[in-house]
């Protein structure tokens, strides 16, 4: 979990939470009986959140033009107009549902 805290971009961000998570699904489903239906509906419920995380980098990088972590943090507060609004709500739904 290291590359969390290196990384500097949001998208590289996105990336290294999903190559983490095809690790975790292939260690779900080498488990008991009804671990492989167990490790799909982690990888369903896994899907619905990075597609949430991955529209909330969109709203991020149209409301500031850049990815980058530092940027964001500098450029980000004057620009939480509605399209900061629905980020927030898109981030608050993808770690709900991951």
């Amino acid at each position: 979990m290291l590359g969390i805290v290196v990384t500097g971009d949001v998208f590289n961000l996105y990336v290294f939470l999903e190559i983490a998570s095809l690790a975790g699904y292939a260690l779900i489903a080498i488990g008991e009986e009804g671990s492989p239906f167990a490790s799909f509906n982690y990888m369903i419920y896994g899907t619905i959140g990075a597609c949430f995380y991955l529209l909330s980098v969109g709203y991020l990088y149209i409301a500031t033009g850049s990815l980058n972590m530092a940027d964001l943090g500098r450029l980000l507060p004057p620009a939480l107009s509605l399209q900061g609004r629905a980020h927030c709500f898109c981030l608050l739904c993808s770690r709900g549902c991951s």
